[in-house]
């Protein structure tokens, strides 16, 4: 990359075309060398691109999301075969794409206004994270305290007469409700 060049991705290891988040946790806490070497073939990593947020030194963060885009497309290119895929947007079909991706297993989606600009660990409407809604039937069977009362919700689902842990809840209620 050209110097003063900074990007904006994510470090995946990819398992049949989808980023797999255990595997990538087992990379992050090696620390012998020889545990490193083994991973780096038989999980390797790839580094996923979204944004360009400096380019030869010069700020792009008020830029509109398709002219920092198309910067990183053009630093794409240039890049050979080092293990660097660039998440490609689409326009349009959004919604038939948003099923196709969870149906394949993924995650979900980010929807970004092309005019947006890029606000650091800041996420404005302007980009907003489509995720799939799952619905379970769950019993509460705890909580987290904090200073107020409570941070989170604890909850299990039952499977016949036994209890399994699913998690916790963080949003939607308030310490009076």
């Amino acid at each position: 990359l050209p110097s003063g060049t900074v990007l904006d991705g994510e470090l995946v290891v990819l398992r049949d075309g989808r980023a797999d988040l255990s595997a990538i946790l087992r990379r992050h806490h090696l620390a012998s060398a020889r545990k490193i070497q083994q991973a780096s073939r038989h999980l390797p990593v790839t580094y996923v691109l979204f944004d360009c947020l400096y380019h030869q030194g010069r700020a792009l963060l008020d830029q509109p999301l398709a002219a920092r885009r198309a910067v990183l497309a053009e630093l794409h290119s240039d890049m050979g075969d080092i293990p660097v895929v660039f998440s490609d947007g689409l326009i349009g079909c959004g919604r038939t794409f948003f099923e196709k991706v969870v149906q394949q297993g993924h995650e979900g989606v980010m929807g970004k206004h092309l005019e947006s600009r890029y606000l650091p660990g800041r996420r404005e409407s302007a980009w907003c994270k489509i995720k799939p809604w799952q619905v379970t039937a769950c019993v509460i069977i705890g909580y987290t305290r904090s200073r107020d009362g409570f941070s989170s919700l604890l909850v299990a689902e039952t499977e016949g007469k036994t209890l399994r842990y699913v998690g916790q809840l963080t949003r939607g209620f308030t310490n009076e409700m």
